[in-house]
């Protein structure tokens, strides 16, 4: 399948919007199947799910959280891809630091946990991180068949 859309809660301050560590960050398919992915408690892992985005969130003087669309900041190639999977990604302790959004022929498209803060990006850029150990992208998909 296709991704239709990908939305993200950003945070806002000042009118200023962090388009770098968005909140938490949705991909839609063509066939309707969403994953929602933000980060976990721990600092450490994500949480992934298939609920909306929270709307806005106003924090007064500390700024406040936003909806916004990442679909035109996302490499062009990926929206075309047939996305077949979409698989954990694990760090040297088996914790799932992210997910891939697999083709057929490569992980297209990574979301994960640095550092306590969502990105998003190619998977050279998620490896290129000081990981400690290599990254790996696990046999086990949340998500498979979606073509």
């Amino acid at each position: 399948m296709k991704i239709r859309s990908i939305t993200a809660n950003l945070f806002s301050f000042e009118g200023d919007l962090d388009w770098t560590n968005p909140v938490a960050i949705r991909v839609e398919f063509s066939n309707n199947f969403v994953v929602r992915v933000r980060c976990s408690s721990d600092g450490e892992s994500v949480i992934a799910d298939q609920h909306a985005l929270d709307g806005l969130t106003n924090m007064d003087e500390f700024g406040r959280i936003e909806v916004h669309y990442l679909t035109d900041r996302i490499d062009k190639v990926i929206l075309r891809s047939d996305i077949v999977s979409v698989n954990e990604v694990l760090d040297e302790n088996n914790s799932v630091v992210g997910l891939a959004f697999i083709d057929d022929h490569e992980t297209r498209l990574c979301i994960w946990n640095y550092g306590d803060e969502l990105h998003y990006g190619n998977f050279t850029t998620m490896a290129g991180q000081d990981w400690g150990a290599a990254l790996r992208v696990s046999q086990k998909s949340i998500c498979i068949g979606l073509v």
